[in-house]
């Protein structure tokens, strides 16, 4: 009856007559019948949560597992106390839930087994568009637009959001230690070892050796109390040059990431650094940043995303601007090929060709400039694959709030099509696009079609209100509000085509629209978007 300990023991002896017949004689021996423990199980794993970012607030790591014949319960550490609660986090960083089953009353417990669950950092708000401290870029300045739009940071993107780092001028490219060599190695000169010890369980090896050729090797190796471990070797060369080899494995020998840094100083005083990292989930980043000795730099940068897109990034900076040139083939099939140049007056101008996988080709001229406040010039002309063509001129003003949106106001048409971007290029940095302001294009009578970016979150009120020829409006799900009148007295027999995932969503938009002052006359059309 399976396996386990001893829960029961009996003697067995003779109950009753022997029964003796022609054929077969019974003879009775006494014994010990044992009845030992059944196993529980597991029968629906922890399914560690996605998406996760930390917002300040304790978030369960894993949804609930199931058991049979037992109780399910977590733990934060293999050898630590279980229970039945899960486990929460709450600082950016890697958790390992452990989870195993109790078994009831005549049931062994199962073995312990883990999930690895990631919070990602929060991304601060964008609140400082023009690069100076004094506060004044990103309030609302008292205009109609800062008080009627306002939305939530985190919205859509499009893969290029800005971190505040300053990095994206470098192409997102950046080159510290990656903590495969740091002070721990500092104490010894020439040759030795050291071996250090941490609160947590871990154990840290670092050992320094002097070649023959006068170059020194120092390998650090961590073993952490759950059993991964990193080893990392760096090499110091006596032409100044380094390279750098780190690799970090699971408990059970799994590679799950490998890093490879090289420094070296090329015949003309430049220095180039390259650096490689491949993770165990396929996606994998490549750099090479090139400084030279008039103060110039290019960087060279691939990366692979989880989702198979790959994108390839050169940037150049001189004393007199940074180019960026940029190939994204995205998962979907579209490609995009970008040419940015930012020049030291902070004006910024971007050429864009975008082909998707249905053949529509956008090309797009965008120009940012400081004149009195941030003005965005945006020049796009769409084909489609039947020949047929879209063209669009528009200017905006620019402006941040403190929450992070960036809301376009003052829209200007020249034409009748209005295409209102999805984000825009600022002092080198993508900034996404969330918000049309109040009063935007009120009263444009020669406006037929618009054509709002996927990142547009909040419209704004009489954005719209007064543009009697407008027929055609295109959006998306990504749209939370739409403020009083926005739509107020355009074409009676306006059509919106929305975007959407679901039937769900597209009527929770057409819900917004019809709360915005439109006719009863006006159409509805879902496009599902995959």
């Amino acid at each position: 009856v399976g396996t386990g300990e001893n829960i029961a023991s009996d003697a067995v002896i003779k109950n009753g007559e022997t029964v003796v017949t022609d054929n077969y004689d019974i003879t009775y021996v006494n014994g010990t019948l044992t009845i030992i423990n059944g196993d529980s199980k597991v029968v629906t794993i922890p399914a560690a949560k996605t998406g996760l970012v930390s917002d300040g607030t304790e978030q369960e790591l894993v949804s609930a597992g199931t058991a049979a014949n037992g109780t399910m319960v977590y733990s934060l550490s293999e050898n630590g106390k279980y229970t039945g609660v899960i486990p929460k986090g709450k600082a950016a960083g890697d958790y390992r839930v452990w989870y195993k089953v109790l078994g009831d009353e005549g049931y062994n417990d199962t073995d312990a087994a883990y999930v690895d669950v990631t919070i990602g950092a929060k991304q601060e708000p964008v609140t400082n568009l023009e690069g100076t401290n004094n506060g004044g870029t990103g309030t609302d300045n008292g205009t109609k637009a800062a008080e009627e739009n306002t939305s939530e940071s985190g919205t859509k993107t499009d893969g290029e959001t800005m971190s505040g780092n300053g990095n994206e001028t470098d192409g997102g490219s950046t080159f510290e230690n990656d903590g495969e060599i740091t002070s721990d190695s500092g104490a010894i000169k020439d040759s030795g070892s050291t071996v250090k010890e941490t609160a947590d369980g871990s154990v840290t090896e670092t050992v320094k050796e002097k070649k023959d050729d006068g170059s020194i090797v120092t390998t650090k190796s961590t073993t952490n109390a759950d059993g991964t471990y990193t080893t990392s070797t760096k090499t110091e060369n006596v032409d100044g040059s380094t390279v750098t080899e780190k690799e970090t494995k699971d408990a059970d020998g799994n590679t799950l990431q490998t890093i490879t840094k090289t420094i070296e100083k090329t015949e003309d005083g430049s220095t180039v650094t390259t650096k490689s990292t491949t993770n165990a989930d396929g996606t994998y980043t490549t750099s090479t940043k090139t400084e030279n000795v008039d103060g110039s730099t290019v960087t060279e940068k691939e990366t692979k995303d989880v989702d198979g897109t790959v994108s390839i990034k050169i940037t150049t900076k001189t004393n007199e601007a940074t180019t960026v040139k940029e190939e994204i083939q995205n998962s979907d099939k579209s490609i995009i090929e970008r040419d940015t140049v930012i020049g030291t007056d902070g004006i910024s101008t971007i050429n864009e060709t975008k082909t998707d996988a249905n053949g529509t080709v956008t090309k797009k001229e965008e120009t940012v400039k400081k004149n009195g406040h941030l003005m965005v010039t945006s020049k796009v002309t769409e084909q489609d694959a039947s020949g047929k063509k879209t063209k669009s001129t528009t200017t905006a003003n620019i402006k941040a709030k403190k929450s992070g949106a960036v809301v376009l106001s003052e829209i200007n048409a020249t034409g009748k099509v209005a295409i209102i971007p999805a984000s825009v290029i600022v002092n080198g940095k993508t900034v996404t696009v969330t918000a049309i302001g109040a009063d935007s294009m009120r009263g444009n009578k020669k406006l037929t079609d618009v054509k709002l970016g996927d990142n547009i979150t909040v419209i704004g009120k009489n954005a719209f209100r007064g543009d009697k020829n407008l027929k055609n409006i295109e959006l998306t799900d990504s749209i939370e509000r739409i403020l009083k009148n926005a739509f107020k007295g355009i074409a009676k027999d306006a059509v919106f085509t929305i975007k959407a995932a679901s039937e769900k969503e597209f009527n929770r938009v057409v819900d917004l629209i019809k709360q915005a002052g439109v006719k009863d006359t006006v159409t509805f059309e879902y496009v599902k978007e995959f």
